[in-house]
């Protein structure tokens, strides 16, 4: 701090003693240097009234200035139109204002005849229009942008027209001469102004925050339609909870076509424009997976003369084959012995549930296990935080197993998010299990823990207990519900 005021007293020593010594000699030196001092002083006010005057002028233009900025163009214009006025119109009103600011302080302080400039300047306009005639056409265009507001920033817009191909993208900046748009791969596209002005727009947010997107799944048509739109409609559901836009309406899946190939479904679904190549991608991993754990798969061309056997599609009865194809992929069972697995097949009840029903209330005691085999059920804790989403689970979740197994209290309430199909499996269904192989407890208690363990690590960030630990711990309680079993078992 001490060496810079030092610098600068250096710096000012110099032009101090000079002037110093110049402003002794007019005052003290004689008649002739004082005559020329009064001069200087005379000349001196004549300045002095030029500032005052241009300062005069220059504040009640800045004030101008701010008064149309905020209170006309951000206040009164902004509340009528309901959005923000772009900074091109206030740039425009700046100009106009210091242009007519500088034209009074030529007139006024300066007392000079503008007619001469006026004149001037309307033969340099000329020149200038046609010189820059391209540059002239994008500003102007760009006022009637602003001026007619076809479109805004933010605003997500389709350009045909105004290039090679057709372009989408978020508006981001209307400036003097161009737009710029941030298409879906990250890129700005800078338009001129007067291309964009020729162009077709499509305003696709003028109605709505979300753009209307589908995707065609073509499945053979022995498949049920109800089934086929129970499981699409699920899986459209799942995957368009990450892409959850305010007001957009729920997906839905439409039996669109009937071909030699098979039954084409249009999955309808709605997203922000800047994440619809994300969501079509989400859209059809999880139709696919939905299918894939019921055994089913999108068609394949057929040939005519290609002769192949029947497929079997199950209807509202499922086959055991099919059921135990499905619980051996569910991570429940993972490691059971395939005898176990058909016998729990062969005991699994079907039900079918509408759209918004509960299943399971938090807290109440449990007495068997569900397959969700189609459809979607939500989950929510028993004491949810706030703001919490309820966990979503799809076809081939396994719920309810900890409960029929250790004898606890399910934990979270379990509601249908659409229509779905479920298995249902009873404790004696469990019981049989048991009895039947020895190790059936030690594998569903080792699954239950891995389960809880990521379950809690996901929630709360600490899985808490060890696996094996915990493991332990619930075959002890599978152990004392199900001794009966048990001892049956070893017996055996």
């Amino acid at each position: 701090m001490r060496t810079s005021a030092g610098l600068a007293l250096r710096k000012l020593a110099a032009p101090l003693v000079v002037a110093t010594i110049t402003g002794c000699i007019f005052l003290f030196a004689g008649d002739t240097y004082q005559a020329f001092g009064l001069a200087a002083l005379d000349r001196s006010r004549t300045i002095i009234s030029y500032v005052l005057g241009m300062s005069l002028f220059l504040s009640f233009g800045m004030l101008l200035d701010r008064l149309v900025r905020h209170v006309v163009l951000d206040g009164l214009v902004a509340r009528a139109l309901g959005s923000p006025v772009p900074g091109l119109l206030k740039q425009f009103a700046a100009i106009v204002i210091y242009l007519v600011t500088g034209g009074a302080i030529l007139a006024v302080v300066f007392k000079q005849d503008l007619t001469v400039l006026w004149a001037a300047s309307g033969v340099a306009g000329i020149v200038l229009g046609l010189a820059l005639q391209a540059v002239l056409q994008d500003v102007f265009s760009g006022l009637a942008l602003n001026i007619d507001r076809p479109i805004r920033l933010g605003d997500s817009v389709q350009i045909d027209g105004a290039g090679s191909s057709l372009i989408e993208g978020e508006v981001k900046e209307i400036s003097w001469r161009t737009t710029h748009i941030l298409d879906s791969f990250n890129n700005v596209v800078v338009l001129p102004n007067s291309k964009l002005a020729s162009a077709t727009i499509t305003n696709l947010s003028a109605r709505k925050a979300y753009v209307d997107a589908w995707d065609d799944i073509v499945l053979d048509a022995a498949v049920p339609h109800e089934r086929a739109h129970l499981l699409l409609t699920g899986a459209a559901v799942e995957a368009c909870s990450e892409y959850t836009v305010q007001g957009h309406p729920e997906p839905y899946v439409l039996l669109w076509n009937v071909g030699p190939q098979g039954a084409t479904y249009r999955v309808f679904y709605h997203c922000s424009l800047g994440q619809r190549d994300d969501g079509r991608s989400r859209v059809l991993q999880c139709c696919l997976r939905h299918l894939r754990q019921v055994g089913l798969r999108p068609a394949v061309p057929r040939l005519e003369r290609a002769r192949r056997p029947e497929t079997t599609v199950a209807g509202p009865s499922w086959s055991v084959d099919e059921l135990r194809r499905i619980l051996a992929s569910c991570t429940a069972f993972t490691g059971l012995q395939p005898e176990g697995i058909a016998l729990l097949a062969r005991q699994v009840q079907i039900h079918a549930l509408e759209a918004n029903c509960e299943l399971v209330q938090a807290g109440e005691v449990g007495n068997c296990a569900y397959v969700l085999l189609e459809g979607l059920i939500t989950g929510l804790p028993r004491r949810p935080r706030a703001g919490q989403v309820p966990t979503l689970f799809s076809a081939g979740s396994c719920l309810g197993c900890e409960a029929v197994l250790v004898g606890e209290a399910h934990g979270a309430t379990l509601r249908t998010r659409t229509a779905v199909v479920l298995g249902e499996i009873s404790a004696a269904a469990f019981s049989s299990l048991l009895a039947a192989q020895t190790d059936a407890a030690a594998v569903l208690s080792r699954n239950l823990a891995q389960q809880m363990t990521d379950t809690r690590a996901a929630t709360n960030g600490n899985p808490g207990d060890s696996v094996e630990a915990l493991a332990v711990d619930l075959a002890q309680a599978i152990a004392r519900n199900y001794a009966g079993a048990l001892r049956r078992s070893v017996s055996t």
